[in-house]
């Protein structure tokens, strides 16, 4: 049972550090192409 508290802990962890992740992407990209254009 603890394990699979864990389990879920982690995978929650890792989906917000990759939504977190392609939001900081795409204002990167907004930015680069603003700064481009």
């Amino acid at each position: 049972m603890l394990t699979f508290t864990v389990l879920i802990s982690v995978s929650s962890r890792n989906l917000i550090l990759e939504h977190a992740m392609s939001g900081v992407a795409r204002m990167n990209d907004r930015l680069f192409r603003r700064a481009a254009a």
